[in-house]
């Protein structure tokens, strides 16, 4: 593999990273400012809640099947 097509290769991971990330952020921040605004400053709910919410995205992570940032095979 010459050094060019690993860079691109690298360059496709993190543009992938990056996108996984980012909705994973949204969904966490959104969830927790949900919780904050039904219940107030109580950082254990406002924590469980977030971690709940961003966990469909990690399964679809894990899902080989998944097209979007699964792990494929």
């Amino acid at each position: 593999m010459d050094p060019s097509s690993i860079s691109r290769c690298l360059e496709a991971q993190m543009t992938e990273l990056k996108m996984m990330a980012g909705s994973w952020l949204k969904t966490f921040l959104a969830a927790a400012l949900a919780t904050y605004l039904a219940v107030g400053f109580d950082l254990e709910a406002i924590g469980n809640a977030a971690l709940v919410a961003v966990a469909p995205s990690i399964i679809n992570w894990l899902n080989p099947k998944y097209e979007r940032y699964g792990k494929v095979r």
